[in-house]
């Protein structure tokens, strides 16, 4: 999806700017290629929609929109972009995007600006050699729009400033969209949801680098070579590391969910829906469709309202049939899920408080009970994967 996202700038940029031509197309077509490139990055990943705003935001800020509107091509790329992705959409996923954004999107949350940390979770580890990549993203980013802020009446009229506008961009939208649509509760939420700005981002390094050594180069012709490769190095060879380090600690991480999953995909039938958390995995590995646990109701999911509402809405929807919880994947309810930490943050207790299921880790004591009712729903234990366990939705026709 990344590589995808990056090959649509690649393909704009190439074709609408620098009016060369795309593996083979005239220049004339980088607006449809990118068009086709963004939906195909949006089927893989559904938050890599950012590289869809990247373009049109960046169009209508440097060009006249009356060419905007008599340029053919400009239209084939928006039919064509609609109509592969209403494709995408009835074809590829499970839930609709409707679901998805509500679950998403957190109005009643206030604005943070935690999204700003993002940067130091890219670049920042620890020791002063660590930080380079830090420092020097920040020394590429003023530059960049110091350069902008110096050259406004010019954007139209000089393709480096252009370039400099478009990188601003790509990271002020993304940024703007966490801050001001996600509103994650939890901190900035994870670095991967931000690798569209990746590319602005590295390129603000490259501009800091390139300036240092140009400013030094006057004394010393191989300073600055030497200091960007020293910087460079540096922090390159702990991003390394420290991504070994992650790829191997979470190989396994989701090994309970797949087998969970696979197993609902073996006994469940195709109508058959799941509530749960983390529904990309659960959705891949089922194939089935998904509920977010906590955004289907209209209810803190820290109270027993939630609970009721959930129940309610169960005995509503009978094509939901199973209950997935697992222990590795945060923000379920609280009715669904519990967590208990000793003083030093160890992992003491996990309960399943509306099954009145405990295991406490200190004393070796498990309490699980293999059934539960609520009213007209019963809730049977089908089996557990390793930290996740399955409960299958039973209505209890002669009540209902």
């Amino acid at each position: 999806g990344l590589f995808l996202g990056l090959l649509t700038i690649y393909v704009f940029w190439r074709g609408y700017e620098n009016k060369k031509k795309i593996f083979g197309l005239g220049f004339q077509w980088a607006i449809p290629f990118a068009a086709v490139l963004v939906i195909l990055t949006y089927s893989i990943r559904r938050g890599y929609f950012l590289f869809g705003l990247f373009i049109p935001i960046y169009v209508v800020l440097t060009r006249n929109w009356k060419e905007l509107i008599k340029d053919k091509y400009n239209w084939i790329g928006l039919i064509a972009g609609l109509i592969l992705f209403f494709i995408v959409e009835k074809t590829i996923f499970i839930s609709q995007i409707g679901a998805v954004g509500e679950a998403y999107f957190h109005e009643e949350l206030p604005i943070n600006f935690y999204p700003l940390q993002v940067f130091g979770s890219f670049f920042k580890f620890g020791s002063s050699l660590n930080i380079a990549l830090f420092f020097l993203f920040w020394i590429g980013l003023l530059l960049i729009a110091g350069k902008i802020a110096l050259s406004f009446g010019q954007l139209r009229r000089n393709n480096e400033t252009k370039s400099d506008l478009f990188n601003i961009l790509i990271i002020v939208i993304t940024l703007a969209f966490f801050i001001f649509v996600l509103r994650s509760p939890d901190g900035f939420g994870e670095p991967r949801w931000y690798f569209p700005l990746a590319l602005s981002a590295f390129i603000c390094i490259s501009r800091a680098g390139a300036s240092i050594a140009e400013y030094i180069k006057p004394y010393n012709k191989y300073a600055g070579v030497i200091l960007i490769i020293i910087l460079i190095g540096s922090g390159g060879y702990y991003q390394y590391k420290i991504s070994d380090d992650l790829i191997k600690e979470k190989i396994n991480s989701y090994s309970g969910i797949r087998s969970a999953s696979l197993l609902l995909k073996e006994i469940s039938n195709k109508d058959d829906a799941i509530l749960t958390m983390g529904q990309p995995q659960v959705e891949y590995y089922s194939e089935r469709k998904t509920f977010n646990a906590k955004a289907w109701v209209n209810a803190s999911p820290d109270t027993e309202e939630h609970f009721y509402k959930s129940v309610d809405k169960m005995k509503e929807d009978k094509n939901v049939r199973y209950m997935l919880i697992s222990f590795s994947e945060p923000g379920y309810p609280l009715w669904m899920k519990n967590v208990v930490y000793t003083a030093d943050g160890r992992m003491a207790v996990w309960e399943i408080p509306f099954m009145e299921s405990r295991i406490d880790f200190t004393t070796g004591e498990q309490k699980i009970n293999p059934e539960g009712s609520y009213d007209a729903l019963i809730f049977r234990l089908v089996d557990v994967k390793e930290e996740v366990f399955v409960y299958e939705i039973i209505r209890n026709s002669t009540i209902l």
